[in-house]
């Protein structure tokens, strides 16, 4: 009878110690199954993402470029020699200027979510980053909302395309704006700017605010196509700056601010120094 135990016993064990085996196997199947489920999904909403820009991309470059035609035309009615002559066609030529900016932009974001290609070359972060914040100025100011803007001692040159880069910026400060805004008595929302070197010649960009900062079960979605968290967004402003922020090599990502609110991160490759 004891020998007869001793042998059940080993048969149950090894009978347990196979049900534990499948068990770890069915639980790794159904892991890749969810990862494989979630990459299918993320090229689904990119895919969307694509042809979604592709047809902004149009209905946009119409009105620029009626706009920047009506500008060539304007231009022939300036009376010659009136005191507002030589104004009236620097502002005019200024629209020209921001049409084809405007332009210039979507064709890139249009071509980066198509083929994934960044024409990246040497630039100086600092007066990139710097325009940005000039453009910004009034919007923050309309807010409410001051922002400082800091690099922690060193040339920030980067190897990136200078109007993506600047688009990125674009989206984080103006999320940051609404979000301090949202948050704060009136004059008392304020945003940081922050450029410092990081790990693997990379440089770190960091945009904090002083919002209410984002949920903890949503930080990992807000990067997704077509995932937003406000009533009136359409999901695609965080995706294309992670689509073009991946594309340079670098990576972006949510952390929140000890103060309070949320501190949006992305890296740039540092360009290769010149011998």
């Amino acid at each position: 009878m004891v020998v007869a135990l001793l042998w059940n016993r080993k048969r149950l064990q090894r009978t347990q110690t196979s049900l534990n085996l499948e068990c770890d196997r069915r639980a790794q199947a159904e892991e890749l199954t969810r990862k494989l489920q979630m990459r299918l999904g993320r090229v689904d909403k990119q895919s969307t993402l694509s042809a979604l820009a592709a047809r902004i991309a149009h209905e946009i470059n119409q009105p620029l470029i009626a706009l920047k035609n009506y500008a060539l035309a304007a231009k022939r009615y300036v009376p010659p020699g009136s005191a507002n002559a030589g104004k009236l066609t620097e502002l005019l030529a200024k629209m020209e200027g921001e049409a084809d900016r405007a332009g210039s932009i979507i064709r890139k974001i249009r071509t980066l979510l198509s083929s994934g290609q960044v024409d990246a070359i040497p630039v100086d972060l600092n007066p990139v980053l710097k325009e940005v914040l000039a453009l910004m100025k009034p919007e923050a100011d309309a807010h409410g909302c001051r922002i400082d803007y800091r690099v922690t001692g060193f040339a920030p040159i980067v190897q990136a395309d200078a109007l993506q880069v600047q688009l990125v910026m674009v989206n984080l400060l103006r999320n940051a704006v609404e979000a301090a805004a949202s948050d704060a008595p009136r004059g008392g929302a304020s945003i940081s700017v922050i450029v410092g070197e990081a790990a693997d010649r990379m440089v770190e960009v960091s945009v904090t605010d002083s919002g209410p900062g984002v949920p903890a079960d949503e930080v990992g979605d807000i990067f997704e196509s077509l995932y937003s968290t406000k009533e009136t967004g359409m999901g695609v402003g965080l995706a294309t700056c992670r689509t073009i922020i991946e594309a340079h090599g670098g990576r972006i990502w949510c952390t929140p601010n000890p103060a309070g609110g949320a501190i949006f991160h992305f890296t740039l490759p540092a360009a290769e120094a010149k011998d």
